[in-house]
Formats: structure tokens, sequence, C-alpha cells
């Protein structure tokens, strides 16, 4: 407990002590935003009694709680795991996924090369199924033979050209795996993206918006974007498409231009969830997808866990398969998110500037009140000092940014 009155303290001191407790709350804050549900803070400021006092203390019925706890019976370490998980729990989560349409099994579509092997060792499984996993998940399957051979389309029961050229259940596993295994993963595992394609709305230049519904509620947006008339020919090069994916449900940067700050943040998409917009758009596009942009709904370095997670998987050699080069990560401007994502990855980095002056930012993009022009350069110069042609030097040598 901490209480203080006026008339016992200096207003230096009494000033000083605010100070401390504000400090330490912006701390707990910070340390506590990155856990899967925020922790309840056990201080805060307290009611103000007569002239500027302040009372800051643990409310008697919560120590009478504790008194209990101690005396009577054991703590409930299921319920204190649940409020306050520890680093161990947490990180174990995030490395093992599971589905929102099916809790009880695996999200492999939200796993990385590295965390699926571990996950296939714990589940007394070789690590080398991890390729058999990835292929399964994120190759186009083959045609039969005889249908390959006859020019044949594969229908659905309804003689509907329209079944999907990737595994997107465990059942649609390779008959050459073995069924043992296909028998174990369709048991623990899934292949699911927890989104559901909802509308494809073309437009007359060819571009696609695709609209999904979420397992877990909401609707959100992505974007397939053609080549430029001509682009395909040129250099006889294949020309570049495009998706635009969301990383959130809403946003909660508030910029005055877009239209999804005024849904406010609801929720942040998992990787699968991300990943699967991409999988989507090669099946809709075809292989032609060659670039992917966070530019979607959502601040993805809001989301930078599952972004990361998102875009490793996006440029597995033996997965999707996209250049660290043409997958680029949009920022408004946060930061911390910046400097996480040139330490830990290698691929593309724009910042959406929108103004030039802090006065004017301030007002269209209000998170330059917290992180201003000067201090958002002043990151992207330290990181870029060394390399003249755009792309960073050090940790993040194949990374670029750039301005809109």
């Amino acid at each position: 407990e901490v209480q203080f009155q006026t008339s016992l303290l200096s207003t230096k001191i009494r000033h000083t002590i605010m100070r401390t407790l504000v400090a330490f709350q912006a701390v707990v804050v910070k340390e506590t935003s990155s856990l899967p549900r925020r922790s309840h803070l056990l201080f805060g400021r307290g009611k103000r009694h007569g002239r500027g006092a302040m009372v800051i203390k643990v409310a008697q019925q919560q120590q009478q709680q504790q008194q209990q706890m101690h005396s009577s019976s054991p703590p409930d370490l299921a319920k204190l795991n649940e409020l306050f998980p520890s680093s161990e729990a947490y990180y174990q989560s995030m490395s093992r996924p599971k589905t929102i349409a099916k809790p009880d099994k695996i999200a492999l579509k939200s796993m990385t090369r590295d965390e699926m092997k571990d996950w296939l060792v714990s589940i007394d499984e070789k690590p080398s199924r991890v390729e058999q996993l990835i292929e399964s998940m994120y190759r186009r399957r083959q045609l039969s033979p005889t249908k390959a051979a006859a020019g044949e389309e594969e229908k659905d029961d309804d003689g509907n050209s329209s079944v999907s050229n990737y595994c997107n259940d465990v059942e649609d596993m390779s008959s050459e795996i073995s069924a043992k295994f296909r028998a174990k993963m369709h048991e623990l595992a899934s292949f699911g993206g927890d989104l559901t394609l909802d509308s494809i709305n073309v437009a007359k230049d060819g571009t696609r918006k695709v609209t999904y519904a979420l397992s877990d509620g909401g609707i959100v947006e992505s974007v397939i974007i053609p080549p430029l008339p001509g682009e395909a020919e040129e250099d006889g090069k294949k020309g570049r498409t495009t998706v635009c994916v969301s990383s959130q449900l809403g946003c909660a940067m508030n910029c005055q231009f877009c239209f999804t700050a005024k849904m406010g943040l609801r929720k942040n998409l998992n990787a699968n969830q991300i990943v699967q917009q991409v999988v989507n758009a090669r099946d809709i596009a075809g292989e032609d997808v060659t670039n992917v942009v966070f530019m979607g709904m959502g601040e993805p370095l809001h989301n930078t866990e599952n972004v990361l997670k998102a875009v490793k998987i996006m440029t597995d050699p033996k997965g999707l398969n996209f250049s660290k080069n043409r997958v680029t990560v949009s920022t408004s401007g946060l930061i911390p998110g910046i400097e996480r994502f040139l330490d830990e990855s290698d691929c593309m980095l724009a910042v959406s500037l929108n103004a030039t002056t802090n006065e004017i930012r301030n007002w269209i993009m209000p998170i330059n009140r917290k992180y201003p022009l000067e201090d958002l350069l002043g990151v992207i110069r330290e990181r870029f000092s060394n390399n003249s042609s755009g792309g960073g030097g050090g940790s993040s040598s194949s990374s670029s940014s750039s301005s809109s």
C-alpha cells in the first residue's frame, strides 16, 4: 500500500512520487501489451482528496481475499496462469497455435518450418515429414495422369470446375503419403485458414476485390492487382501480379483519410488468416501472383508477431516461395515495430508519410504525435545509412524503405 497526504509531504517530494508511479505504470503497460490478453493493472490513480492529495492503495476486499488464499485454500494456479500467462506458456501457444474453427486442432498454416518440425517431433513423427506438409499446403495439386493427358479439369460434386488447386483440408493430402500419417494429421491438425471466401468483385481493368468472412466474425478484404497493360510482354518477363492482404480487422491508427480507421480495431488476424489470403489469391489468379503487399486493412506492425510469422511462411523456398524482395510490409510509422521488423526480417519495408511537416501529419495521421517525423526519419536514416541504393545494411541488408 502507498498512501500519502498533501499535509505530510512537500510539493517537490509529492510530485516526484507521482511521476515515478506514472512512469512505472507506463512500463507495465508496455511490458504486458504483447501478451495474448492484457494483464489487469493492480494499481492506478486513486481518488483525490482535498487539494491535490492522492491515495493509491490496494482495496481491502482484495487484501482479505489474499489473506484467505494464504490461510485457508491453495491458490488457483489454473486461473492465475489464465490471467497472467508465463513467457513459456505464451511462446508455446504462439509456436503451437490452434485453429479458430476447430479449437482442438493445430493450425499448421500458422506455423513456420522450424515450429512444424518441433511439433512433429513432439508427436513422435520424423521432422522430415515437414516437407510433405508444406508441399501439401502450398504447392498446387497435380491432376491425375489420365485426366492431364485428356486435358480434363477436376470438378466438384455438382460438375463445376471450382475445386481448389490447393489442399485446404488434411483429407486432400496425396494418397502417396502413408495412410497412418494422414489419419494422425486428420486427428490432430488442420490446413484451415480460418476464413471463408465471401465475394469477388472485378473492376474493368481486371483488379479483383476479394472479401473473406472470418471464422471468429467479421469481414476482411484482399485485392488482386493485375499487371499494367503491356507489362507482361516487357523484356519477355512475366508480368507482376500483386496481392494486397489485410493484417487486422479494423485499425487503431485513426488516419483521417482511411475508411478502415472508422471501424476502430476489432482484432488482429492470425498468421494462418494472413497466409490463406495469399494461397487463395494464387488459387484465383494462378501462379502469376508474384508480389505480396501488406497494405490492406490494419497496421501490420501493430500485429508484428503474426505478420513476421506470415512473411517467413510466404518466403519459404519450398512453400509459397516468394522472393524476399517481392514481399512488402507497409507501416504508418510505428517505430518499435519498424525496428523489430528490420531486426527479424529481410523482406521489404514501406513507410507511408503522406505529409512533410509534423503540423499536417499530426492531423491526418495521429500516430505522428507519438512518433514524430524527425524520430521516424532518424530511425530510417540510421538503419539505411550504409546503403545508397535503398537497401539496408547489417541486419536489414535486403530491406528497403519508401514513402507514399
